[in-house]
Parts: structure tokens; sequence; C-alpha cells
């Protein structure tokens, strides 16, 4: 494609008709060494035959809508690439706060069966796999009670039974009435 596209007031369809035309393996097209040679070379060299167009193709090529989907392609690798990153945050930051893992268990999370959150997961069970920190807390010893990480905020287990206190907690107002309970 070339730098410059034209400059009316569809200043796509040069562009686009260039794409289009390397497509169709007519034209002249840069290839990955940078050098300027006929695109049906450039596609054979690389594997990949001409398109052959039918009826109202060359219009779909060239109406804008093949850069949309472009730009969504890339836009939804983004997203699994931050996906990824906030992962690897969530499971950063179970460990920082020697946290369990038992919020991300299969048996739990198949009660409410969002896909996206059983993968999320169980990807973070396996980024905590062989965590020393997460052992470092695992033992007999360590307090029945240990954060849990969920929803991205920590919050604190129930204590077991019959030590748990009875004394209201305050409400994120300030008033010390007791916190309703119905939803």
């Amino acid at each position: 494609m070339r730098e410059f596209g034209s400059l009316g007031c569809s200043g796509d369809l040069a562009p686009l008709a260039h794409c289009a035309l390397a497509v169709t393996g007519e034209g002249e097209v840069r290839d990955a060494a940078g050098r300027l040679r006929p695109a049906y070379a450039a596609l054979t060299a690389a594997g990949i035959r001409p398109v052959v167009l039918a009826e109202k193709e060359g219009l779909a090529l060239i109406n804008g809508t093949d850069g949309m989907l472009g730009m969504l392609v890339l836009a939804c690798h983004d997203l699994r690439a931050l996906l990824r990153t906030a992962d690897v945050a969530a499971a950063m930051s179970v460990e920082a706060l020697l946290g369990t893992d038992a919020a991300f268990a299969a048996d739990l999370l198949a009660l409410r069966p969002h896909p996206g959150q059983g993968e999320s997961a169980a990807n973070l069970c396996a980024l905590l796999t062989g965590s020393a920190i997460m052992a470092s807390h695992r033992t007999p010893a360590a307090p029945a009670c240990r954060t849990r990480t969920r929803c991205a905020a920590p919050r604190r287990c129930t204590a077991p039974p019959g030590t748990r206190s009875r004394t209201p907690r305050p409400s994120p107002t300030g008033s010390s009435r007791p916190r309703s309970t119905t939803p």
C-alpha cells in the first residue's frame, strides 16, 4: 500500500483499492524484505493464492468495512493480552496479600458457570501453582481465616463457627446500625 492516499471526500478509497488490487494478484507490493515486486509473485512466494472476486466483492473490499474489521481483530488481540495481564496482576496480588486460592476452585465456580470467570480462575490457579509464597501459608499452623481475593477486591473469609463477634460493624456511611441482611 502506498504511504499517501487520495485527498478526496473518501480518503480511504485509494489505499483500499491498492490493497484489493494486491489481494487479486495485480499491481505491485513490498515484500517482507521491503523489495518492490509484482503482487502475484509476492503472494506465490508466501504460499497464498490470489483471490478471484465474484459479484459485489470488489465493492466490499473498498467500502471500508474491511478496515473496521481489521481494527476489530487488532482490538480483540489487544484485549486477550490485557486479560492475560490482568490475571497475572491478580495472581501477584493474591501472593502479596498472602491470600488463598480457594475462591478459584472449580467446584465453587461451577455454582455460577460464567465461562470467562472459569477461564480466568483456571489461569489464576495455573499461575499460582508451585508458588513458594502460597505454600508458605498452607501449613496447619497458618491462621484459619486467610485473605481471599475475589472480584478484584480483598475480603476476609468468615471466622470459624462459634467465634464470630456479635457486635455490629459500622456501615460505610458511618452509622452504627447493623447492616441489613436482605438484598
